[in-house]
């Protein structure tokens, strides 16, 4: 079977958590996704405060965490270059796997999207894929407007409203609180384990 549909959901996932998957699940049935890919970042150079998971650390999380989704998968090609990424590198690796795809969906946050036209390379990734912001239900959605035209043709995922962020959980394990709603158990049991995001 041909492959329509290619979601590509990118971010350091320090840790993956229930947000992630619920989102992940929505752009599935929203898009109309054959597959969503889950790609760690390798290193966390745009950050400036820790403690960090390594990439393989997150890569396993990431991966407990969808072992029993249908068509979600990850993609560890960011990992595997062992050095800073942009998203245009991955898009272009992304096309040389799946040559054949007609349509690829780069999911994003609200948080990210009015800083899109400034990433490197920002026209040549919208010609290869459309993006795809998480939309809040009953939240009023801006973009601001750019003369390059950067933000039409955004498509919209709507969903709940989501409380949950892995610099969150991070200050919870650093601070002894429980993180049980907020990661997949699975995930929970390795940051206990292995003693992740402790000073």
């Amino acid at each position: 079977m041909a492959l329509k549909n290619l979601g590509i959901f990118g971010g350091s996932f320090d840790p993956i958590h229930n947000g992630h998957i619920k989102i992940s699940l929505l752009a599935q049935k929203q898009l109309h996704l054959d597959i969503l890919l889950f790609i760690p970042v390798y290193d966390q150079w745009m950050k400036n405060s820790g403690p960090y998971a390594t990439s393989i650390d997150r890569l396993d999380m990431i991966n407990v965490s969808i072992s029993n989704l249908s068509n979600i998968q990850t993609c560890d090609i960011d990992i595997k270059r062992e050095k800073h990424t942009y998203t245009i590198d991955t898009l272009s690796d992304l096309i040389k796997l799946y040559p054949k795809v007609e349509n690829i969906y780069l999911i994003v946050g609200e948080d990210s999207i009015n800083k899109m036209d400034k990433w490197y390379k920002s026209e040549e990734i919208k010609k290869i894929c459309t993006i795809a912001v998480y939309k809040r239900e009953n939240k009023k959605f801006l973009v601001k407007k750019s003369k390059n035209d950067f933000y039409k043709n955004i498509v919209n995922i709507a969903g709940p409203r989501i409380d949950i962020s892995s610099t969150k959980i991070r200050e919870y394990i650093d601070k002894n609180l429980s993180i049980e709603n907020l990661v997949p158990r699975q995930v929970e049991e390795i940051i206990i384990k292995r003693g992740l995001y402790k000073r």
